[in-house]
């Protein structure tokens, strides 16, 4: 054999070798790098699972929360409209209390003086709506037995304040309102609701 051919089987043997390292290192680098995939794949598969799970849980807590403020808004708009039709219902009561007749506007207020008023008062004043000193003056003769006379009120629009020696008594429509208020207010939401 000649050293040029001995060269070649050399050359040719280690690029062999070469070549199968190569391969052996090239085999081992696509296993780890399929390795890779998978780990990967399943990581992204888990961080996509949490991911989704994370958005449907924000989702159904933005749902409830959603809901929640969508009750709450109706709850606060019902109570608000509640309100507006117990005030208006209180409003128009007055009103209509305001305008009774004369024989009417006597008779509630002569009641209302004899219940309040303790019986042999001394009255050293007493002021009235400017509209009603008629009235008033027959509520304080049927309701205390008393004649005098009635300072006209813009303030008052209906009833009585009676200033005797022992204090003031106030028998206006507006005081005995809104002493009956709450307990009317409970009266006029049971009917409200009972519709």
């Amino acid at each position: 054999m000649s050293e040029h051919t001995s060269d070649n089987v050399l050359v040719q043997k280690i690029a062999a070798d070469t070549q199968s390292r190569v391969d052996e290192v090239h085999a081992l680098a696509k296993a780890e790098v399929a390795d890779i995939e998978r780990e990967t794949k399943k990581q992204i598969a888990v961080l996509q699972s949490e991911a989704t799970r994370q958005l449907k849980k924000k989702q159904n807590q933005l749902a409830v929360v959603g809901a929640s403020k969508a009750r709450q808004a109706a709850n606060i708009a019902l109570q608000t409209a509640k309100r507006i039709a117990i005030n208006d219902a209180f409003a128009t009561a007055f009103a209509e209390l305001s305008a009774m007749s004369a024989d009417e506007y006597v008779a509630f207020f002569t009641k209302h003086i004899a219940t309040i008023l303790p019986s042999g008062s001394e009255v050293v004043k007493v002021l009235a709506p400017a509209s009603r000193i008629d009235e008033s003056k027959t509520i304080m003769k049927s309701a205390l037995a008393v004649e005098t006379d009635i300072t006209p009120s813009v303030n008052i629009k209906a009833g009585l304040v009676i200033e005797t020696v022992d204090g003031v008594f106030d028998v206006t429509l507006e005081r005995l309102m809104s002493e009956k208020r709450s307990t009317l207010e409970i009266e006029v939401v049971r009917e409200v609701m009972s519709e």
